[in-house]
């Protein structure tokens, strides 16, 4: 949500403290953590995996939801908070589909992530400038604010504010359009990728532990129309200082949408991975498809600014900034 005047934070302030006493939980607003609602599709798909094809879910399982399990863990929800909302969008026992996207939505109502103001109001070139220049050397942002401190992070100020700037939503045809080719992974905000040690988590199992060194992305349409994604993890070893790269393949596909309630349009990468291979080792099948976490933090994310070299996504409580390196040959 973006920095709201002085009346507006009071009204909402308010419902959320009506809603959340209700439950019987006293409400604390998160200031300055970057905390923006996953579109309702996203949400729905993770419905529809906790749930294994049933039409309820019940509290243990939507604290596993990758959207909550993430809050949970980082200490920016508590577990009674969440006890109090799942009684408040539920019947007590069992959550229907609505009734998550609810929880989903109430949790988000306790976050407000503010920009820089400095950079509100400069032109889209600038910002756009000022973003890649100040881009660190260091992909992976591994240092946090405790929970009552307001998270300062230039580089996510900086892009909140192109995101401003550049105006509507980003269309689908424009993000089917650009993205295609391999792009680099040049700067994450987020908790659990820096918890995981990367994308993939192999980093942080690998015997003597490894060092994440970067993160490509391709995304392809094969002669046919096939969305091929290949997403390839370059980690070093922390005995013997040997390469060990770690390729994850699988499909692609834009989704696009308006949220019922604030009928805010979105428009998302959607990528299922099929299969995890480093050195003699491959995975394939529900093992990846439905089992491998820590990837989750990155396959349903939504894009709020896209141009021909600069890709910017955002999930829950991270953002994610993509350089392209190459356009895609494949077609």
């Amino acid at each position: 949500k973006m920095a709201a005047s002085s009346c507006s934070v009071l009204l909402l302030c308010v419902s959320v403290a009506s809603a959340l006493q209700a439950g019987g939980v006293a409400p604390r607003r998160r200031q300055g953590v970057v905390a923006l609602l996953a579109p309702r599709e996203a949400l729905l798909e993770e419905f529809r995996r906790v749930s294994d094809g049933n039409e309820w879910i019940t509290e243990a399982a939507a604290a596993d939801c990758r959207f909550i399990a993430d809050l949970l863990r980082e200490g920016e929800l508590e577990v009674e908070e969440l006890e109090a909302m799942f009684r408040k969008a539920s019947d007590g026992e069992k959550l229907s589909a609505s009734g998550f996207v609810q929880l989903c939505e109430d949790i988000d109502d306790l976050f407000e992530a503010e920009a820089d103001d400095d950079l509100i109001g400069d032109d889209v070139a600038s910002l756009r400038g000022a973003l890649v220049s100040g881009l660190p050397s260091d992909v992976m942002r591994t240092e946090f604010p405790e929970e009552d401190e307001e998270d300062d992070d230039p580089v996510v100020a900086r892009a909140l504010a192109l995101v401003e700037a550049s105006g509507d939503s980003v269309d689908a045809d424009a993000v089917k359009e650009a993205i295609p080719g391999q792009w680099r992974l040049a700067y994450v905000s987020s908790q659990s990728f820096a918890f995981n040690e990367g994308y993939t988590g192999v980093a942080k199992t690998t015997p003597g532990g490894a060092d994440f060194l970067g993160l490509t992305q391709r995304f392809q349409v094969k002669p046919g129309g096939a969305l091929v994604a290949t997403m390839v993890e370059d980690l070093e070893t922390n005995v013997g200082n040997a390469a060990l790269p770690v390729t994850v393949t699988g499909d692609w596909t834009v989704k696009s949408g308006t949220e019922p309630v604030t009928d805010r349009a979105f428009t998302l990468i959607n990528v299922i991975p099929r299969s995890v291979e480093y050195g003699i080792l491959k995975v394939e099948g529900q093992r990846v498809e439905m089992g491998w976490k820590t990837m989750r933090v990155a396959n349903a994310l939504e894009v709020v600014y896209i141009d021909d070299e600069l890709r910017i996504q955002r999930g829950p409580t991270s953002w994610f900034i993509w350089t392209k390196e190459s356009e895609d040959e494949s077609s």
